[in-house]
């Protein structure tokens, strides 16, 4: 330090002058060094040690970002699935008017043969479900006869002129010294107005379709269907008929 330094250079200076000859001024000199040497000895003493003065920063403590966790009340919406009671209304289709028409019913009826030669019976080869309509005409002595099916129809269920679309599956097994197509007919009274003709490979089922329309006349003679020939020998299934108001079939 600058106070300790110069009392050294002082008490030097003391030395050297003691070590003069001439001894006044030795003397003298001696007197005012050892004076200022006391002086700037108790003003080295005197002067406190500088305060080490350590001021801490106090660093900014990352406080914990104030997460202000606001409980987002998630409500948990439970999600309740309720069935809507939705009432449907199912537009009803056509309406079949024939009857047993798939010979699903555990009996032929009321399907009948055309005439009175052959025989109808329910079978198990069918076009769809499990059973179908068979006629059957192993031979006819007198010639070709009138073969086929036929089912008679209510009159009430019927409107006059008014156009029914009338279709049928079929499959011919066999047929011989036929004279007439096979046809689909509608008929008043046994009477025959409108008929359309079908053919398809021996033992393949295929399907018909045709539009008929029944006078007052026919209805009142009564009213029905037919799937017929005039043959000698004659095997022919049917499945899946249907008679319905045209205007009633969606396009």
């Amino acid at each position: 330090m600058r106070f300790t330094n110069s009392a050294l250079q002082l008490l030097m200076l003391y030395r050297f002058t003691s070590a003069s000859p001439c001894k006044p001024s030795s003397i003298l000199t001696s007197s005012i060094a050892e004076s200022t040497l006391s002086t700037l000895v108790s003003m080295s003493t005197s002067v406190p040690e500088a305060e080490t003065s350590t001021t801490v920063l106090s660093q900014p403590t990352t406080s914990e970002s104030e997460t202000t966790s606001d409980s987002l009340t998630t409500s948990s919406s439970e999600t309740s699935t309720i069935a809507a009671s939705t009432t449907t209304t199912v537009a009803s289709g056509p309406t079949n008017i024939l009857l047993n028409p798939g010979s699903e019913d555990g009996t032929i009826d009321p399907w009948q043969r055309l005439a009175s030669d052959g025989s109808v019976s329910l079978s198990d080869d069918s076009f769809e479900g499990e059973h179908s309509g068979h006629f059957s005409l192993p031979t006819s002595p007198g010639g070709p006869a009138h073969v086929g099916f036929r089912q008679n129809i209510s009159p009430s269920l019927i409107k006059a002129n008014t156009d029914y679309q009338f279709s049928v599956h079929f499959k011919t097994m066999s047929s011989s010294g036929c004279v007439n197509p096979q046809l689909i007919s509608c008929s008043g009274g046994g009477a025959y107005f409108h008929s359309q003709s079908f053919s398809a490979p021996l033992g393949q089922w295929g399907s018909v379709t045709t539009t008929c329309s029944w006078t007052e006349d026919f209805l009142n003679r009564g009213p029905s269907i037919e799937v017929r020939s005039a043959c000698e020998t004659y095997d022919l299934y049917v499945d899946e008929a249907v008679l319905v108001e045209l205007s009633t079939i969606t396009p």
